[in-house]
């Protein structure tokens, strides 16, 4: 293949550009007068930063991060417009520039402002007492951001002559179907409002949905509750179906019940028996991990085949489950050396054989 460079295709190079002068000579301008916002606005936001923390108060810092990339947008869009005009571009769309900009910069910045409504969120909430207080200020900060978006892209649209109303009136069919889903949407966000209102659990809390949908709480979302199973995986359930569920919580009970039975040989008096019954019940009551405020159970409960069987119902004083398996291999070490410090032993299965014929005397050979 011949790739030597043909003199016509460099007339032709330069009749295009010849053609396109004053559209290159925007758009040249415009990466120039770019980089200048970019490099000036930096500039300036850094003194202002550094003015703004001279000042007692946050607010003005948080004002400049949440204006720094719309202030940028603006001052790019209205500076294309004014350079359109300068190079009397006749474009239709970048008549629209300046009202775009503006539209966008300003919803840009409400929704970066919505994040700075957390922290008082959630001071609010921590000062009314809930245990929530971070669920609800996600929340807040989730709704608001959720109005800016759709108040925003609506204002968009009519920006372009789309009347919302009326596009989504005149769907037909397809309009049925998204007021459907716009239905399905609201009840979820109605269900997320109703589940920080009355606070049924919180991030961290281990919960039981409906009887089959069982993990720790990850989020609270505007849509959607998350669990984490103890498979490791990710259970999304839609909120409208939390909020009409029976919901178990397991990490509200503060105490978690233990109970087991700890088996005796029965060989020994049963007057042993009853006196380590007793030691287990001073034991139990002065141990601090024991719940004082519930039942503290320690009683001989029935007289096996081959055991004295001991009854012990108690309380840990944590829903932690893994402390819980701490404290319970704690209280059974310390359960099987009292055992042993009153002489007596743990019963094992017993299996009674009964011979019709007493075993010969030479019986080694029976044996093996």
């Amino acid at each position: 293949m011949d790739w030597n460079w043909n003199p016509e295709w460099t007339n032709l190079v330069l009749n295009h550009l010849r053609e396109n002068e004053t559209l290159y000579l925007y758009l040249g301008s415009l990466l120039l007068y770019a980089y200048a916002v970019l490099k000036g606005s930096r500039l300036l936001l850094k003194v202002f930063k550094k003015v703004a923390s001279l000042t007692r108060t946050g607010l003005d810092d948080k004002f400049l991060s949440a204006a720094e990339g719309p202030l940028k947008l603006l001052l790019l869009t209205v500076g294309a417009w004014f350079l359109s005009k300068f190079f009397r571009l006749e474009v239709g769309w970048l008549s629209h520039l300046p009202r775009l900009g503006l539209t966008v910069a300003l919803f840009w910045f409400l929704y970066n402002l919505a994040q700075f409504l957390k922290e008082g969120a959630l001071r609010f909430a921590r000062r009314t007492g809930r245990d929530n207080a971070e669920h609800v200020a996600e929340f807040v900060v989730k709704v608001v951001r959720f109005a800016v978006l759709f108040v925003g892209l609506s204002l968009l649209l009519q920006q372009f002559g789309i009347n919302v109303t009326a596009l989504l009136a005149s769907l037909g069919i397809g309009g049925l179907a998204v007021a459907l889903a716009a239905k399905d949407t609201l009840s979820n966000i109605f269900g997320g409002i109703t589940i920080i209102a009355d606070n049924p659990f919180a991030k961290g809390d281990w919960v039981l949905i409906d009887g089959k949908y069982e993990g720790i709480v990850e989020s609270i979302g505007l849509r959607s509750t998350r669990l984490r199973t103890f498979e490791e995986s990710l259970l999304t359930i839609p909120n409208s179906l939390v909020v009409n569920s029976a919901i178990e919580n397991f990490s509200r009970r503060g105490v978690r019940r233990v109970t087991f039975h700890l088996q005796l040989a029965k060989d020994a008096p049963v007057e042993k028996v009853l006196r380590l019954a007793e030691r287990l019940r001073e034991y139990l009551k002065n141990d601090p991990s024991v719940a004082k405020h519930k039942s503290i159970l320690a009683y001989l409960d029935r007289v096996g085949e081959h055991s004295y069987d001991l009854f012990l119902y108690f309380f840990a004083n944590t829903a932690d489950w893994e402390k819980w398996l701490a404290l319970k291999e704690r209280w059974i070490s310390d359960f099987v050396k009292m055992v042993e410090e009153e002489g007596l032993r743990l019963a094992y299965p017993v299996t009674e054989v009964i011979l019709n014929k007493p075993l010969p005397k030479n019986n080694k050979k029976v044996l093996n």
